[in-house]
């Protein structure tokens, strides 16, 4: 207390007795090997003796500010091994992940990183942790499996998923002591790491209302319930997700003009994927807040001199700010406010939701239309199927985008997995005209990579792009694509659900080309032993109109149906109608049009 009124000398004096008593104290003591201190009511944890806080405190510096690589942080955490703590070996992944290379991990820092995790791991048996040592190990480990750069070794994934998975078990008795910022960085951790304790998950659920969050991590931890539902439902009960988004989606309604584009887009992507009615008003306001960040960019890409037609892949980063103070990690365009992805998926959740008003959702799309025209060759895969998808999905009109879409999509189509393909071209179909021959180009060029690519394609994808050639009226498609998805279609005709099988058969039905008798008679054996029942109205209108449309008779199916409609009708009275792949109404249409060849 009195070291201000000291003269230089006798202050480094009296340092140096108070380091040497301290230092005699800690050889004196031993260190315990496992610290453990009884839980208080009203501080968040006990400290432990102020020797081993210090060197705790003295270790982490070295780790986070004097080692600069992976290979230096590994070597400190060799050589002090035997005093390392769990705070030590918390700040050891958290820095590893800030740390790692782009090329990913050698031979011997992945050995050093193994050591490291499972250490970690096994120190969360020995000791009670303290919620930021939990948390940062949480975030480190998570960190460190989705890097992006190529996913690690895997010895080193398993070290990272066990040490992940048993930081989430020890904090589960922590979690009242967990704040907003600790709280958010657990949630994103198991979330982006696919760790589905649901029993954590619950409890994260259950204290999140009451947390005090800052707008990073609300943004956060809203995303991590997306990302849990979209892991086939790991966020545990669905009452304890739903209780927990009301009142943090209120509080970032609230909150929407102190968000970064990315923080929205995380926000409306969860909300969507959870399927949480959050009320017009939410969409509303953040429409109009990322209305606010793509009018930016307009003016930006108009006065701005870009080549939009070159690559993605070789364009050039330049850096400089957000003028919301855009973070280091974020890779996007230099000049623009929003990332592509950002623009994707924002666009996707309002589609899916369909909860702005009409006028909003006109505007968005309005000013999205022409953003994305312009920043069309930025796009990856993903995002190209995601803008196609939302605007053939809430139907406005935006001149000329679809066809950009496919100038730029075209070159690209080898590079597609297999729900790119299928959105785009059921995107295609849904929004363009029949008969559009604009688009065949784009359609054959698809139909040849699809084809390579058929074993790949899950059963609704399939329906999806037989379905989006026939009602886009690609009479037509080369043979290779035909035949290949026909054996694929055959070959999983258990798996499709009823409107596929509808789908499928009614475009086969549509096709120039002679029938392909495996494909409709493996259809017509599987809904005969599913039963009439089964299907929907539309899929019971289709089937005998596509078998029909075929000239093949379907003697079994045709009683089936029979039969079910003489008892009663109870597929067509009392059966859930169930959403179809859009195809309703093109299919109208044609069989409008089909009558008189019919009769």
């Amino acid at each position: 207390r009195r070291g201000c009124e000291m003269k230089p000398p006798l202050f480094c004096v009296s340092l140096a007795c108070c380091a040497g008593f301290s230092a005699v104290v800690q050889e004196a003591a031993p260190r315990p090997t496992a610290l453990r201190w009884p839980r208080p009511t009203a501080l968040r944890c006990a400290r432990p003796a102020l020797c081993d806080d210090e060197q705790a405190r003295r270790l982490n510096s070295l780790i986070a500010k004097v080692a600069t690589s992976t290979e230096e942080i590994l070597q400190v955490c060799e050589h002090y091994e035997d005093q390392l703590s769990a705070a030590n070996y918390a700040t050891a992944l958290t820095w590893l992940a800030k740390r790692r290379r782009p090329d990913g991990f050698t031979d011997s820092t992945c050995e050093g990183a193994v050591k490291v995790a499972n250490r970690a791991a096994a120190l969360t048996l020995e000791t009670r942790w303290r919620p930021r040592s939990l948390a940062n190990a949480a975030w480190g480990s998570a960190k460190l499996l989705s890097f992006a750069g190529g996913a690690p070794p895997p010895e080193l994934r398993r070290a990272l998923r066990s040490c992940l998975e048993k930081v989430a078990r020890n904090a589960l008795g922590e979690l009242e002591y967990f704040n907003g910022q600790e709280l958010a960085n657990l949630a994103w951790a198991m979330a982006a790491g696919d760790c589905r304790d649901a029993e954590v998950f619950e409890r994260i659920a259950e204290k999140a209302p009451s947390a005090s969050f800052r707008p990073q991590e609300l943004s956060n931890i809203i995303w991590s319930f997306g990302k849990l539902v979209q892991m086939d439902d790991g966020g545990g009960s669905e009452g304890a997700r739903r209780a927990a988004l009301r009142p943090l989606t209120r509080e970032a309604g609230k909150r929407f003009s102190e968000f970064k584009p990315q923080e929205l887009a995380n926000i409306v992507w969860a909300v969507a994927t959870c399927g949480f009615d959050a009320g017009t008003d939410f969409w509303d306001l953040a429409a109009t807040e990322m209305i606010s960040n793509f009018e930016a960019d307009v003016r930006t890409a108009k006065s701005a001199d870009f080549d939009f037609a070159r690559d993605v892949a070789g364009r050039s980063v330049r850096a400089t700010g957000n003028r919301r103070g855009r973070g280091k990690g974020q890779q996007q365009h230099s000049r623009y406010v929003t990332q592509t992805q950002n623009l994707g998926n924002f666009l996707w959740a309002a589609a899916k939701t369909k909860a702005c008003s009409p006028e909003t959702t006109r505007r968005l799309f309005e000013v999205a239309g022409a953003l994305a025209f312009k920043r069309m060759a930025e796009l990856n895969n993903q995002e190209l199927g995601n803008v196609a998808w939302a605007f053939a999905t809430v139907g406005v009109h935006c001149e000329g985008l679809f066809e950009r879409i496919a100038s730029v999509a075209t070159p690209k189509l080898a590079s597609f997995n297999t729900q790119n393909v299928a959105n785009v071209l059921w995107a295609f179909a849904t929004a363009r005209p029949r008969g559009g021959g604009d688009d065949f180009p784009f359609f054959r060029a698809a139909a040849r990579e699809a084809a390579k690519k058929a074993k790949d394609f899950k059963p609704q994808e399939l329906a999806n792009c037989l379905w989006a050639f026939a009602a886009a009226g690609v009479r037509a498609p080369p043979k290779e694509f035909l035949d290949a998805f026909a054996i694929e279609a055959s070959a999983k005709v258990h798996l499709f659900t009823e409107q596929g099988l509808s789908n499928v058969a009614w475009s086969y039905s549509n096709f120039d080309a002679p029938p392909y008798l495996d494909l409709f008679e493996n259809i017509e054996k599987e809904v005969v032993r599913r039963g009439a029942r089964e299907l929907t109205p539309q899929a019971m209108a289709n089937l005998p109109w596509s078998f029909a449309n075929a000239e093949l008779r379907a003697d079994d199916l045709f009683d089936a149906i029979g039969r079910d409609i003489a008892t009663g009708g109870a597929a067509i009275a009392g059966n859930r109608q169930r959403p179809s792949s859009s195809s309703s109404s093109s299919l109208d249409d044609d069989v409008k049009d089909k009558d008189d060849e019919k009769d």
